[in-house]
């Protein structure tokens, strides 16, 4: 197993295990008394439908958002945000399939980060012509690509490709990597609405 984030007071730490061949993700939450046999304090969190593996990336400040992968029935990997709201009440997490920036149900996605309260998500997606591009994605928002309304294309440094890889606390600004123009090469960003 690995970590691969903690929530802001250190409580709350989400990551992936591996078992029999699969990667599966986990959220451990100090002093909790109803996770594994074995270890009270870690959650297996949920997978998509027919998802043969999934992990977590990061997790929120306040500990009850996690973000990463999932694959399932009709595509590779799809960004996804698991609510640990009940999950020490009755060890579940609600998982939600974030989609990609060619719509809801085609194309491929990775949540990289998210938000102090997260609202806010970030990562790579697919756009409709295949292309790799970073992404933020923002519950609620209407204002997104053509089917998917809260999914947003950050666009690029004038390449093809672009990766989001981090979000500010507050979800006003994001950091990632993206192709020059002519794909010369791959550059730093940081970006904002404005």
């Amino acid at each position: 197993s690995g970590a691969s984030d903690v929530s802001g007071d250190g409580t709350r730490v989400g990551g992936y295990s591996l078992y029999s061949g699969m990667m599966r993700g986990f959220v451990h939450i100090r002093g909790a008394t109803g996770g594994g046999v074995g270890n009270e304090q870690m959650y297996q969190l949920p997978g998509l439908p027919a998802a043969g593996r999934h992990y977590a990336n990061a997790i929120s400040d306040d500990g009850i958002f996690v973000v990463g992968l999932s694959n399932g029935e009709a595509h590779t990997g799809r960004a996804v945000r698991w609510d640990l709201t009940t999950i020490e009440d009755d060890g579940l997490a609600g998982v939600i399939d974030l989609g990609s920036l060619s719509g809801l149900t085609e194309g491929s996605s990775e949540a990289h980060d998210v938000s102090a309260d997260g609202r806010v998500v970030v990562g790579e997606a697919t756009d409709v012509d295949g292309r790799a591009r970073a992404f933020r994605w923002v519950e609620g928002a209407t204002s997104g690509v053509a089917g998917n309304q809260q999914m947003h294309d950050l666009g690029t440094l004038g390449g093809q490709t672009a990766l989001a890889a981090a979000v500010s606390r507050n979800g006003n600004w994001v950091v990632g990597v993206s192709a020059s123009e002519g794909d010369e090469q791959n550059l730093p960003f940081r970006w904002s609405e404005e």
